[in-house]
């Protein structure tokens, strides 16, 4: 069970995860509102409703969507980089706790609030189904423009001002079958109608694909809360490889776990060399280090001052995988065969399950 500096650091985490997403959603919303601005320069000629049919629209559009990718980025990357920093110095905070700040050596410290910013920049710039973490936003950027287009289907057939789409947009963010039932009915509408304007073949047979929400904004909220958690985990993993008075560490189970899945099945004590970040997308689980007792950190110290630290061995280390660990991979050997990827846990585990 997480003890108090843990479960205060941990509530801190969480905390920056929504302040993060905050960033996110005034982003998505500056962008509605800089775009829905400009849309009374679009002369509607009738015929099918594509966004680059206007030219001078569709370049202001253009620069709008990219200025969101980029601040978006940067604000992913910033947010990243702090909850590495949280992390280490929630580590610090365990550790001086555990053994006094007295009783740790000068040399000791300098591991400890090691920031280790090559791994940092590793995890930042690391690729998941080829694609780095601007790619990624540059994806969900290019979704938006799509919802931006069938909006404005939707909002001109029905002859709605500039500011009622910009609101509906908004609203649409987090509710995205409504906009998927208005572009629909609008299509109905203006084809027994038989007016002119329809939308474009590419924004009608758009679909978000398989694990993808059909909001980008939605998926740009879990890209950010896994980014800013793996972050957060990535560097608990590093910290713990790296200090040798920890042992291994504890994946436990949040007391707001909503379901009995995943998580009940595998929480346990866990070595230093199986890298955790998460059972699946979203996981609220965390992990506590297991330290050597303070008697034997003692030892170490004195062994740094006789210059024996390099051959110095604590006792208790973790080393092997928990038995349910173990037991759970087995029982689902070849349900991942048709996976397009497999979790985290397993591939950087190389889990053969």
């Amino acid at each position: 069970m997480p003890k108090k500096t843990e479960r205060d650091f941990e509530a801190r985490h969480l905390g920056d995860i929504k302040t993060e997403q905050l960033k996110i959603r005034n982003l998505y919303e500056k962008a509605i509102a800089d775009i829905y601005k400009i849309t009374g320069i679009i002369k509607f000629n009738g015929g099918v409703f594509n966004i680059t049919r206007y030219p001078s629209f569709s370049k202001k559009v253009d620069d709008i969507l990219l200025t969101l990718s980029k601040n978006m980025t940067f604000t992913l990357i910033n947010g990243a980089k702090g909850q590495w920093n949280l992390a280490v110095n929630k580590n610090a905070a365990v550790i001086h706790k555990n053994y006094g700040s007295g009783k740790i050596s000068r040399a000791v410290n300098r591991m400890i609030y090691d920031p280790q910013e090559k791994a940092m920049e590793e995890f930042i710039h690391r690729k998941i189904n080829g694609l780095g973490l601007s790619d990624r936003v540059w994806k969900y950027t290019n979704q938006f423009r799509t919802e931006i287009e069938q909006n404005l289907f939707a909002g001109l057939s029905e002859g709605r001002s500039a500011a009622a789409m910009a609101r509906d947009q908004a609203k649409y963010l987090e509710m995205p079958d409504m906009l998927y039932r208005r572009v629909r009915d609008a299509s109905v509408k203006t084809s027994l109608q038989k007016r002119e304007l329809v939308l474009s073949p590419d924004a009608k047979r758009y679909k978000p694909g398989k694990g993808i929400y059909r909001s980008s904004y939605k998926n740009a909220m879990r890209l950010t809360r896994d980014t800013n958690n793996d972050s957060y985990r990535q560097s608990d993993m590093v910290r713990y490889k790296t200090l040798p008075f920890i042992l291994g560490y504890n994946v436990n189970l949040s007391n707001r776990h909503p379901i009995t899945d995943i998580c009940d099945d595998l929480q346990g004590t866990y070595p230093v060399t199986f890298v955790w970040l998460k059972w699946h997308n979203q996981c609220i689980c965390s992990c506590t280090s297991k330290l050597a007792s303070p008697e034997e950190y003692a030892r170490y110290e004195q062994s740094i001052i006789d210059g024996t630290s390099d051959k110095f061995i604590f006792t208790g280390r973790v080393n092997e995988l928990p038995a349910n660990f173990n037991s759970y991979v087995e029982s689902k050997q070849g349900s991942m065969d048709n996976w397009k990827r497999k979790p985290e846990w397993v591939l950087q585990n190389n889990v053969k399950i």
